[in-house]
């Protein structure tokens, strides 16, 4: 008989185990004068094992779960619960098996969560993520069956060094295949949540896996329900809004991405000895000897207090990454001395861009003069002699029919035929945010597009001529908002200056601001019944199809170009302010700022979801909604804003700095 019989289970035991693989009972139990002559009563006969008889922190090598999975080692036990190393019987190869705790298998919220988040894992495939194959949920045991990696954590790679660090290139190389892993789940709209070195693998290759998207982050909740606490491990790589129990996105992930390349490079996290919460909430984290001021200013935007105040995606990260290696300074200003938050409809009241948001945003001329040497003052009178002369040569190399011309105060803007055509609308890039997908195919008729940004002038004429009064007026008494303390110090150039006194001829032809969605369709309202014919704003459709290129498109990310400083005024060349309408270079279709300088109302309701429904030929938008569209970003946004395919909403009576807009007209 080349087999033992449990004494336990009565379970057949093969030659050679030390213990039952289904009861885990020592084989010395079963000993052969104890055997039964009885034929019967060697066909296996076994009782369901209940996680009363079986120890889930120590089943023994050999031990077999489902008659497939043959544990081979514990790997490790943690806040999910243990981890073994298994033999997958069925497909000849080693797998990692997390065996699902108790305390989440009786909490139906949790384990609803769970089987949630794995249809997510399994959904992904990228070779620096750790494979989930399946979610066993019924059998004797319930586990998740997993890709098995050989290879050891970071948080076992720092501790190997013995001053429990990495150097800043080693860093650099991990940091840039992290950030790209963790673009491509947020590109899928999957969120990790519990990102930290003991989650992260890498492997003999020196290639990243990163481990348990949102699982873990659901499994350590319902735990926390059942003992009141939280996980102090977690704990400091949490951003402030976890710990203040706010809904989280993309930006969680930046600043646990922060905190754990932090401990990389000093040994330890931000914050790991006292009062942590407190610490996380309030104090700024030290800067880190002994590494690029690049390092630390990329360190600093990634653990800012406010969300919107860090990196926006991974992929700005991986681009500063390169520039930190590549030896290219990164700007250090936080993301709040940069720009104002992209949602304004959801997180920026109007209020908050009069005083009180100054004190963020202190303006670029209030700044100390520095006394250079003259001959600094050489060099820089000689540099812009040379900065001049390139402009102009680089205009004369633009054909005559692109030329900017101003626009006149007392005729509307001219207007380019646009011929219609089909195109793939949205996200074509695949960087993307979510109310920009899917991408579906939409087909435009023939129509016409102001081949400018209403000016300051042109309204001008519009408010003299019929008295109207604006929502700016309605709301504040101040069309132009004078005397405030932003307008005083930012000195964007709007209709009127700080003591309330219209602008000289030569800054009326800036684009029109703080006009709202009304305002611009009563100014469309106005110049239809002046010249009879059908003026309007353009649908998010026929914008979108304009600004990149119409049936001319060339596939630029931005209108008229992959280079937006050739084309579009933003955050980082506006001298934050606005500009005259036509100084940067024309898209294909002649249309110019159709990339920043200012945000542009549309026709359109707006909705997240519209884009899954859309209809292909000449899109309206919803029929109804709250928020009208905006598109195509402005003076004081980042690059990724500012993207053809980017979509913006506000409230229809909603005004601020950097949203106008631009005519449409059909025959």
């Amino acid at each position: 008989m080349d087999y033992l019989i449990c004494k336990q289970c009565k379970t057949n035991i093969p030659k050679g185990y030390k213990f039952c693989p289904e009861c885990g009972a020592p084989v010395e139990s079963a000993r052969p004068e104890e055997q039964e002559n009885d034929l019967a009563q060697t066909i296996r006969r076994v009782e369901p094992p209940r996680y009363g008889r079986v120890r889930l922190e120590a089943l023994p090598e050999g031990h077999l779960i489902e008659h497939r999975y043959e544990v081979r080692q514990k790997l490790g036990q943690g806040g999910f619960g243990a981890v073994y190393r298994v033999l997958d019987r069925k497909m000849g190869i080693d797998k990692a098996l997390k065996i699902i705790p108790e305390a989440v298998l009786n909490d139906m919220e949790a384990m609803a969560d769970l089987r949630r988040e794995a249809r997510v894992m399994i959904g992904l495939n990228h070779p620096g993520i750790v494979r989930l194959y399946d979610l066993h949920d019924s059998g004797e045991i319930q586990f998740l069956d997993m890709e098995y990696i050989e290879g050891e954590t970071l948080s076992a790679l720092k501790l190997k060094n013995p001053e429990r660090r990495l150097a800043e290139s080693e860093v650099l190389e991990i940091g840039l295949k992290i950030a790209e892993v963790l673009e491509y789940a947020h590109n899928k709209g999957v969120i990790h949540r519990d990102l930290k070195p003991q989650n992260i693998m890498l492997t003999a290759e020196g290639e990243v896996k990163v481990m348990d998207f949102g699982i873990a982050e659901t499994v350590r909740a319902s735990m926390s329900r059942v003992v009141n606490t939280l996980s102090s491990g977690t704990l400091v790589y949490m951003s402030p809004e976890q710990i203040r129990g706010r809904e989280v996105g993309k930006e969680t992930d930046i600043y646990s991405f922060g905190a754990l390349v932090y401990e990389l490079l000093a040994g330890h996290p931000p914050f790991y000895r006292g009062d942590i919460t407190y610490q996380v909430l309030n104090e700024v984290p030290r800067e880190i000897g002994g590494v690029s001021e690049g390092m630390n200013a990329l360190l600093r935007r990634c653990l800012e207090k406010e969300y919107e105040q860090r990196y926006r995606k991974f992929k700005e990260i991986r681009d500063d990454i390169v520039r930190i290696q590549t030896g290219v300074s990164i700007k250090s200003e936080s993301r709040a001395e940069k720009q104002i938050e992209k949602k304004i409809s959801k997180e920026v009241p109007p209020e908050m861009y009069g005083s009180e948001a100054t004190s963020k945003h202190p303006a670029k001329t209030d700044r100390k003069k520095r006394s250079g040497k003259p001959i600094m003052i050489i060099l820089s009178i000689i540099l812009a002699i040379i900065i001049i002369w390139l402009i102009d040569s680089y205009k004369k190399d633009i054909p005559e029919s692109y030329q900017s011309t101003p626009a006149k105060s007392d005729t509307h803007t001219e207007m380019v035929f646009i011929e219609g055509g089909t195109f793939q609308m949205g996200d074509v890039w695949g960087d993307g945010e979510g109310d920009e997908k899917p991408v579906h195919t939409v087909t435009v008729s023939d129509f016409w597009l102001g081949k400018y940004e209403v000016t300051v002038a042109e309204f001008e004429k519009f408010i003299s001529t019929t008295g109207y009064q604006t929502d700016a007026e309605k709301g504040d008494g101040s069309y132009c908002w004078t005397g405030r303390e932003w307008e005083k110090k930012v000195g964007v150039n709007w209709r009127c200056d700080a003591q309330g006194n219209v602008r000289k001829s030569s800054e009326l032809n800036h684009p029109v601001i703080h006009v709202s969605w009304n305002d611009a369709v009563a100014y469309c309202d106005w110049l239809s019944k002046k010249t009879g014919q059908n003026y309007r704003l353009p649908t998010e459709a026929e914008w979108e199809y304009a600004a990149r290129g119409g049936n001319k498109s060339r596939g630029y990310q931005y209108s008229g170009s992959n280079n937006l400083d050739e084309v579009g005024w933003y955050d980082h060349n506006s001298g934050i302010r606005t500009h005259p309408v036509g100084q940067k270079r024309p898209n294909e279709l002649g249309l110019y700022d159709m990339s920043g300088n200012v945000w542009e109302w549309c026709e359109d309701w707006y909705s997240s979801e519209y884009y899954q429904k859309s209809p292909q030929i000449d899109p309206q938008g919803p029929s109804s909604g709250t928020h009208r569209v905006l598109r195509g970003g402005s003076w004081l946004i980042t690059p990724i804003y500012v993207r053809c395919s980017n979509r913006n909403h506000y409230v229809p009576a909603g005004r601020d700095p950097n949203s106008g807009f631009r005519l449409a007209r059909t025959e």
